[in-house]
């Protein structure tokens, strides 16, 4: 019996108050209770009784930050249920089955009435008589002029539809749904007819969509993303949204990335630092004043070196410094990721510097680190010709065996190149896990990765499998692998990989057996084909 918006904002305070933590952790009855409230949610909706308008604002003209219709809400809020009474019903089995294994039916139930109303609902046509497949144009904006009141109209018009399409592809990113490709080209359409009016936090919403879903998004919409943050209102960006949107770019390696959007992040981020100094003036940008905390700056440094855009020297020694002052407030994952990017950058902080994020690491916990957390932090020391203690060694060593399983090529061959460049050898079990990663993972070994690998065991002049050079299956295999790609190498990665072989005294001409022969073939073929 309750209107609409009541019971979307009841679902939405129960989703967020009394969230995972406590429903996850609470009782069975309590589980089932989300359970049947998720059921009555995706009931009524489905039933067509939830209204489309949005629970914030009633007006008929809402502005362009008005907030997300009900059934977005709703998705949102009972997919944050789904997932607490996952983790309670993985917790509390005695099997061992990961809770990703568990679906969340009712979630699906709303994103697929999302989608009906993606394609249902009224395109942001400027003539009449356009629309998409199964759009009614009928309900569109007809106009017989495009000057004057009409224009403006038509590109408000754009511009609400575009937010509308924005705000349900957060959606779907925020609950992990991947929607049909006829609804994405769909809501990709909509959003870039008005990408260029919509709201930062729109854009940065977008670009962060795509990360989560790992979509890849038309080049021209982004573009016009890109474009709508270069020319926008210095007030409007911040230091925690530039993080966010180049953390998102990064991730999905997107390539494609503008000069005049690299130059807008790199203002907003050196006025947000500058403005903290005592000289700094009262006329500075509102942007410029909120702080430059440590998030925005691991995600900024760590963005633009994924990007591989190099910002000023002045820029990184502010950074730098901001480190330093926030040293306190940074957490493990965030020292890995501004490790590698000033690494990745080729800037090396002051060794005082360098001793307290080592420390830091330590104190907040080495074990909340990830398999990637460890090798690029470990990249990162070797690169920078900086020796971490025992005691932090043996903490990442210990991490490291704990989660062996999740190492990826890229991971384990940091790790190794790493342990070569600073000259210590890890302890037996680690070496262990580590060659069977390689084992398991040698189709996925990138050239470089192979490089960096046979460099980091050849420094430690270790022979992974044991025995003698000539005897290692591993080492064959990895020579093989490397015979067979041979053609994507560099000429700095011939060098390394010789050097390595060398210096493990591995001669492949007396046990490769087969490795040689195909070599010979291989050669012989490939030399009559040139």
């Amino acid at each position: 019996d309750m209107e609409d918006a009541e019971f979307v904002s009841c679902v939405r305070s129960l989703a967020t108050t009394a969230g995972i933590g406590s429903i996850s952790s609470g009782s069975s009855s309590s589980k089932a209770s989300c359970r049947r409230l998720c059921s009555v949610a995706a009931q009524r909706a489905a039933s067509g009784h939830l209204s489309s308008t949005s629970s914030s604002s009633s007006s008929s003209s809402p502005s362009p930050s008005s907030s997300i219709s009900l059934l977005e809400e709703l998705t949102v809020a009972v997919n944050k249920l789904e997932v607490a009474t996952t983790i309670m019903a993985s917790s509390s089995s005695s099997s061992s089955t990961p809770s990703s294994s568990f679906s969340h039916p009712h979630t699906a139930t709303l994103c697929s009435l999302l989608e009906t109303r993606v394609v249902a609902a009224p395109a942001a046509a400027v003539k009449e008589g356009e629309g998409g497949p199964g759009e009614d144009t009928t309900t569109t904006t007809k106009t017989t002029t495009t000057t004057g009141k009409n224009l403006e109209q038509v590109l408000a018009h754009q511009a609400r539809i575009a937010l509308e399409a924005a705000n349900t592809v957060w959606v779907f990113a925020q609950v992990r749904h991947t929607p049909k490709a006829h609804v994405m080209r769909m809501l990709y359409a909509r959003i870039g007819e008005g990408a260029k009016s919509l709201p930062i936090k729109s854009v940065v919403k977008l670009f962060w969509s795509m990360a989560r879903l790992s979509a890849k998004w038309p080049v021209g919409l982004v573009r016009s993303l890109q474009e709508n943050v270069a020319s926008a209102h210095p007030k409007a960006l911040t230091p925690g949204l530039v993080g966010t949107m180049l953390w998102s770019l990064a991730k999905t390696k997107y390539q494609a990335i503008s000069a005049e959007f690299i130059d807008a992040t790199e203002k907003c981020i050196v006025n947000a630092g500058s403005s903290s100094s005592p000289s700094s003036s009262s006329s500075t940008p509102v942007q410029s004043r909120e702080k430059l905390d440590s998030y925005a700056v691991s995600q900024t440094l760590w963005g633009w070196a994924s990007l591989q855009h190099h910002p000023q020297q002045e820029t990184l020694d502010l950074l730098e410094d901001k480190v330093e002052k926030n040293l306190n407030r940074l957490q493990p994952t965030n020292i890995a990721n501004t490790l590698w990017a000033f690494a990745r950058l080729g800037h090396t902080p002051k060794m005082p510097l360098l001793h307290a994020l080592e420390e830091q690491s330590e104190a907040k916990g080495i074990s909340r680190l990830s398999p990637q957390n460890i090798g690029e932090m470990l990249w990162a020391f070797g690169r920078m010709d900086y020796r971490p203690g025992i005691s932090f060694l043996n903490e990442i060593e210990t991490r490291a065996y704990a989660i062996k399983e999740g190492f990826s090529a890229r991971d384990v061959s940091n790790t190794i190149w790493a342990y070569g460049k600073l000259s210590a050898l890890p302890g037996s079990a680690l070496s262990s896990s580590l060659e069977q990663s390689v084992s398991l993972n040698l189709e996925r070994f990138t050239s470089q990765d192979l490089v960096n690998l046979l460099w980091g065991y050849a420094k430690l002049s270790f022979v992974p499998g044991g025995g003698s050079p000539d005897e290692s299956t591993l080492l064959l295999s990895l020579y093989d692998k490397v015979h067979n790609q041979l053609r994507s190498f560099s000429g700095q990665g011939v060098s390394s990989l010789l050097w390595a072989f060398a210096r493990l005294k591995f001669n492949p001409a007396v046990k490769a057996g087969t490795g040689a022969k195909a070599s010979s073939s291989s050669s012989s073929s490939s030399s009559s084909s040139s």
